[in-house]
Order: structure tokens, then C-alpha cells, then sequence
């Protein structure tokens, strides 16, 4: 059985959702339900992937539909990967830079 939820943590006007576990098709329902609540209300959203053991192609699809609906309006939705595993899928499907990349 799989382990995951999201602990959300409110910073001056910046929420930074914190999942934690496996992100799959069976999970990425309750991050989407998360990121629903607090993308229309909020400004900035920083989502904090470090604590995501493995990411799949159903997990992306709601760090995709909150990426690219965060152009419309004011509101930011960044992503922010610490594992090496999670970053590679999320560099390779066009949601994050390389970390080398960005580093100068």
C-alpha cells in the first residue's frame, strides 16, 4: 500500500505543497484535489517534490495542468525536485529545467 499525501504550508503569501510518497495514476487524484483548493486563492504555489519516492505518467498529469494553467492570471506554479529519479522524469517531459542547466 502506498503512503501518499500533501501537507500544504502557508509563507507569506505563498502556499508550498509538500507531497510525499509515490505519485501515480492511483495517487495523483488527491495532489490534483490539493492543487485545485489552492490554485485559484493564491498567488505563488511552490510544489516541493522531495518527498516523492517515484513518479509516474498519471502522477505528471496534475503537475502538468497546474504548470501550464498558471500563465493565465497572476498566479506562479513552480516545481522543485530534490531526487535525482523524479527530476530526470520531470526534466524529460518538459516540466523543469536541468539542475546543471540553471546553475552558473
Amino acid at each position: 500500500m502506498n503512503d501518499f499525501g500533501v501537507a500544504v504550508e502557508h509563507l507569506d503569501g505563498t502556499v508550498v505543497l509538500r507531497p510525499f510518497g509515490e505519485l501515480d495514476i492511483a495517487t495523483a487524484p488527491t495532489l490534483q484535489a490539493v492543487l485545485e483548493t489552492v490554485i485559484d486563492t493564491h498567488l505563488a504555489v511552490v510544489v516541493d517534490l522531495s518527498g516523492v519516492s517515484f513518479v509516474d505518467c498519471g502522477g505528471l498529469r496534475p503537475l502538468r495542468l497546474a504548470v501550464n494553467d498558471s500563465g493565465r492570471g497572476v498566479r506562479s506554479v513552480r516545481l522543485f525536485a530534490a531526487r535525482p529519479a523524479v527530476e530526470r522524469v520531470l526534466v524529460a517531459v518538459g516540466l523543469q529545467q536541468p539542475v546543471a542547466a540553471t546553475r552558473h
